[in-house]
């Protein structure tokens, strides 16, 4: 979370600095302060939205859908901490910020080992799974968090709430350990998936296959496999665009404090980035056709009450046949 303190931290001389006090101008300060608010409040609201959507829409209570609500929730409490710049509630501050990032990655590693077990494995019942996948998604998350918190590490980290600098090992155990192995796994499912996808679009339709037989043989079309190729390697890239900015922030603390210049476009660049995680979350999970259309389909009943509620009026014809067709596709 990020911390801000009174201008007199600002102006410090060098020679009085420790290992986690960084000096920032007022105008760097305005900046990083300005672009987290912006970033956090992005991501508010694209987390809302698909809790929202989730909650309100019964036809997007799926599984998959499911996992992305709780991703959204994590991230939704990461957000909500970039507005928490009391210097006294800096251990609060740091504390529920680095339980709901670890949160966060195990959440997205569920996703990508779920889209594993459907596509790779062909589990049908992958809501079977779904307590081991809540032990992952807030269990591990509290056995890296405790010990961390026991041993009373988090606080000011420069102008941050986090693990300050002289902890190394519990930045280890919180952050650097479970970061590189989120990405390694990620990478790994993408591989499996990308072969098992460009495998089952080897497979030839017979010119009288229905859907339903296509579906019970395991066969994908180019289209689908190219869309779920695509949002597999998006949610790999968001999750490494965003995290690798403030991985290198806290990379170049520790190697060179000395360069100042660096060490601030990396803090600004982590400013702006590490909030987003929770907007562009929304995005690549959240937003697709089937959301769409639910949209669609609410936002047109609202017309039809307001408007006209004449049964042979032309909306409502429209809506009618919209609705059969999106029901068909379903």
């Amino acid at each position: 979370g990020l911390f801000l303190k009174n201008k007199k931290f600002c102006v410090k001389e060098k020679e009085k600095m420790t290992n986690d006090t960084q000096v920032f101008s007022e105008r760097d300060k305005n900046i990083i302060q300005t672009l987290s608010f912006v970033s956090a409040s992005l991501s508010l609201c694209g987390c809302l939205f698909v809790i929202f959507s989730f909650l309100f829409f019964k036809n997007l209570q799926t599984f998959p859908f499911k996992l992305i609500f709780f991703v959204s929730c994590t991230e939704l409490f990461v957000s909500c901490m970039v507005f928490l710049t009391d210097s006294n509630a800096c251990w609060i501050n740091a504390a529920i910020t680095d339980y709901f990032e670890l949160s966060t990655m195990m959440w997205i590693s569920v996703i990508s080992y779920n889209i594993y077990q459907t596509l790779c494995k062909g589990n049908k019942n992958v809501e079977s799974l779904e307590n081991y996948y809540h032990v992952t998604g807030w269990g591990i998350p509290v056995l890296l968090w405790v010990p961390v918190a026991v041993s009373d590490s988090f606080g000011e980290a420069g102008i941050w709430c986090w693990i300050p600098t002289t902890k190394v090992i519990q930045r280890w155990v919180c952050y650097y350990g479970p970061w590189a192995f989120v990405i390694m796994f990620n990478i790994l499912i993408h591989i499996y998936v990308t072969k098992t996808v460009y495998s089952l679009q080897s497979k030839k339709l017979g010119p009288l296959q229905t859907l339903q037989s296509r579906e019970q043989s395991n066969i994908l079309t180019d289209k689908e496999g190219s869309q779920i190729i695509l949002r597999l390697r998006l949610y790999v890239f968001v999750f490494l665009w965003v995290s690798l900015w403030s991985f290198g922030h806290r990379i170049n603390e520790l190697v060179d404090e000395s360069s100042q210049s660096q060490l601030t476009f990396f803090a600004i660049m982590h400013a702006f980035f590490r909030p987003l995680q929770g907007f562009l979350n929304s995005l690549v999970y959240g937003i697709h056709r089937k959301l769409l259309n639910e949209y669609k389909i609410f936002f047109l009943t609202l017309k039809i009450f307001k408007y006209d509620r004449r049964q042979s009026d032309p909306i409502l014809q429209r809506y009618k046949s919209y609705s059969f067709t999106t029901d068909q596709q379903k």
